[in-house]
């Protein structure tokens, strides 16, 4: 690969790990039968786009919680893209635990709805908080490479836990 090819490409990448929202993929390489400092190069766009996240809001000690979390590439190339919900104490804001999706390849200009669920067994009643995002990676090819990960922006919801009472007869 040509040296200022190397360079443009290394400026990309380490500016993609930094900075949530749309970038510019580069790929340069040598032609095999070039001549001098000639040389091809592709350039695409890499974006991606929290649409929307959804919570249940009250759930019963020991049920479900579902997350509903709305992803579009809106870049030029296909994306693997994972989906992550973190959930903290709402008094503290302590991380508790963290619900991801495998990888899930979404091509260029789609829109996918991914689902997830917390299993509120062994948590106290009480305020939660869900912090969603989605990471994804403009290698389509190797989609658990962390160099080449993009992050959206987070959005967030509460999650209450309402104490079970059982059921009772009078």
């Amino acid at each position: 690969m040509n040296s200022k090819a190397l360079m443009l490409l290394f400026i990309f990448e380490a500016l993609a790990g930094l900075l949530a929202g749309a970038y510019i993929y580069a790929q340069f390489q040598d032609l095999e039968k070039s001549t001098g400092n000639t040389f091809s190069a592709g350039v695409w766009t890499v974006c991606g786009e929290l649409i929307s996240f959804n919570a249940t809001n009250n759930v019963v000690q020991g049920q479900k919680a579902n997350f509903t979390i709305t992803f579009k590439n809106c870049g030029e190339i296909a994306v693997y893209a994972v989906a992550n919900v973190q959930i903290r104490r709402g008094e503290t804001g302590e991380n508790i635990t963290l619900a991801q999706t495998p990888p899930t390849l979404v091509e260029a200009g789609q829109t996918v709805t991914f689902q997830l669920q917390w299993d509120t067994s062994g948590y106290n009643p009480g305020n939660y908080r869900a912090i969603a995002w989605i990471e994804y990676n403009s290698h389509a090819t190797n989609p658990t490479d962390p160099t080449k990960i993009h992050v959206t922006n987070e959005k967030a919801a509460d999650v209450n836990i309402m104490e079970n009472l059982g059921c009772g007869t009078i």
